[in-house]
């Protein structure tokens, strides 16, 4: 094939074309690759912040004292606090499972009573770090001299606390502190 005279500008700016739509096709291609890895890399460092929220959250129930009448336990008061590196928590948020070989009781947060011993100035409603708070229970005569008992203290997201107690074989009405 002969280019004649006049013609030759016509083959350089097809191959010009041929150039920007080979670049426009890998640009467009290389935009898709990295919106993917993007897309990944969010999702993954969402992942990564629930577990971390899962392994980390958490109770320790530091303090279990008991209230006795007529021989029969009628109040539980826990001190709780944050377990190391948990973000703080809801105390309304809380759910209490207490087991007895006889019985299983869920209380919600309307079901107990909850207080804040030491407060660093923080939030109303919230355990924060350095906090500890008093929860009491009420067990209405399901445990008497010589019950054994579990309580779980479970969290919107993360570990349950639980501590086993049993009631001393000996009751006298007024504050006792059950057996771990």
């Amino acid at each position: 094939m002969r280019v004649r005279w006049g013609r030759r500008g016509e083959a350089g700016v097809g191959t010009g074309v041929i150039l920007i739509v080979l670049l426009l096709a890998s640009g467009t291609a290389a935009s898709a690759v990295l919106d993917a890895i993007n897309n990944s890399a969010e999702r993954a460092e969402a992942v990564a912040a629930d577990a971390v929220k899962e392994i980390a959250t958490g109770i320790s129930i530091r303090h279990i004292a008991g209230m006795a009448l007529d021989g029969r336990v009628v109040l539980l008061e826990l001190l709780i606090a944050l377990q190391a590196g948990s973000p703080p928590i809801r105390l309304d948020s809380l759910i209490v499972h207490i087991v007895t070989p006889r019985e299983s009781v869920l209380l919600e947060a309307c079901d107990y009573d909850m207080g804040e011993i030491l407060t660093l100035g923080a939030e109303d409603g919230v355990l924060e770090r350095g906090e500890i708070a008093k929860m009491e229970l009420a067990t209405p005569g399901i445990l008497g001299p010589g019950d054994s008992m579990t309580v779980f203290i479970i969290v919107p997201q993360g570990q349950t606390a639980s501590e086993r107690i049993s009631v001393p074989n000996t009751i006298t009405d007024g504050h006792f502190v059950p057996n771990g």
